[in-house]
């Protein structure tokens, strides 16, 4: 299993290198022939990242889950002593509850657990796992590196994870509801929190699910629900995660050769339930952060194709070609201010430019940040903003 895994990954980015060119050039593009087209095709290029944040918030809290049972497992015995358990071990949770571990005394090295109503304090307020998951290691470790698969639930159980936070004047329970499977390369660190000197490739195919449901009660008010699901299809990612020596700059880029991803939000009435979905061909971000600089810089290219939610009424769904000629960069500071970059989305392009940098055969913005787009066939358009997405609105009836 082990041995096959890179191998399956590397012909997924090899056809995923081949999808881009074929989605430039014969997989139609949406068509931008308006003014208003051109506008909302820019900030389907701002909020494609959205797909980035969807990707860190539900895998790293995958991962932490697995090092919490290879942690909890530590605490009563050693890989190579867990081979000879057929029962395994049954570790107590902090405040109630247990986790029994498993480990398989063959090769590949499977290591099982299962979360028994296992409660225990976290941050300060009450957590309860229940259900099971498996990974495989890649040594006889609860400590690796990295790991070749996780997964968390199985065919007809999901794994939960409760949280409730209490507070004088109103509480919150989160039902975080997980089965998802990971296979590839898949480090065994939280990537949103980089140590200084580090550099971390990844490469993993996610299918499953991650659902998070939230009842808020405020005083004696009716308890409120919401909630969201990031459901994943053959999405396989692959990039690196880096900071320097002394914490002070930060890289992460990371590439979704292919696959489907759909975000699904649940809202009380009006809104109701609704999809956002995301097919990748290609797309890359990579995002660079100078903690010290206070600035940050962002390319956006390859392919994606986008279908709208309800929320994206005026936008454009289909499939878009992005190339970044220059990388976006926007301020640290409170007011996260754009100072440069340029952009071409499905033939146009689309450049920023703050007073110190405009060309000198362009206007110099008064508002901050002068949005210069040209569309050929279509026109050339200058907007004056003081903010991006606001600024864009009137015209690109998008957001």
């Amino acid at each position: 299993m082990t041995t096959r895994i890179p191998r399956v990954l590397a012909v997924a980015a090899s056809l995923a290198c081949g999808a881009t060119a074929t989605l430039a050039a014969g997989v139609p593009l949406v068509r931008i022939d308006t003014e208003q087209k051109a506008a909302a095709a820019f900030i389907t290029a701002y909020h494609s990242t959205e797909s980035t944040y969807h990707h860190d918030v539900t895998i790293p809290g995958s991962i932490l889950l697995g090092l919490r049972a290879l942690q909890t497992a530590s605490q009563a015995t050693t890989p190579v002593a867990l081979t000879t358990l057929p029962a395994g071990v049954e570790v107590p949770c902090a405040t109630s509850g247990s986790m029994v571990a498993r480990m398989a005394p063959q090769m590949p090295r499977v290591f099982r657990f299962e979360w028994r109503q296992c409660r225990y304090p976290q941050d300060g307020y009450d957590q309860t796992l229940d259900g099971t998951g498996e990974m495989v290691l890649l040594s006889d470790s609860f400590t690796p590196d990295k790991v070749a698969s996780l997964r968390l639930g199985s065919q007809g159980r999901d794994l939960v994870q409760t949280q409730i936070l209490s507070f004088p004047s109103f509480s919150v329970r989160n039902d975080n509801l997980r089965n998802i499977l990971l296979v590839g390369n898949i480090p065994m660190k939280d990537l949103r929190s980089l140590v200084p000197n580090s550099f971390t490739p990844f490469t993993y195919l996610v299918n499953g699910f991650v659902d998070l449901q939230q009842t808020s009660q405020f005083g004696s008010d009716p308890a409120s629900v919401n909630g969201q699901r990031e459901t994943f299809d053959a999405v396989t990612y692959t990039g690196t995660a880096t900071s320097n020596a002394d914490g002070t700059r930060s890289d992460t880029d990371r590439t979704t050769l292919f696959g489907k991803l759909t975000y699904t939000r649940r809202e009380p009435p009006p809104y109701g339930t609704w999809n956002e979905i995301y097919r990748f061909l290609g797309y890359r971000v990579h995002d660079t952060f100078d903690w010290a600089g206070l600035e940050s810089s962002q390319t956006i290219d390859g392919g994606l194709d986008l279908t709208w939610g309800p929320f994206g009424a005026g936008c454009l769904s289909g499939a878009y070609d992005f190339r970044t000629k220059s990388p976006i960069r926007r301020q640290m500071t409170g007011s996260q201010s754009y100072t440069g970059g340029e952009i071409a989305i499905n033939g146009e392009r689309v450049s920023l430019y703050t007073a110190a940098n405009v060309p000198p055969t362009l206007p110099v913005p008064i508002n901050g940040l002068l949005v210069h787009i040209e569309a050929p066939g279509v026109g050339t358009f200058n907007y004056d903003v003081n903010d991006l997405l606001n600024g864009l609105r009137p015209v690109s009836r998008c957001l």
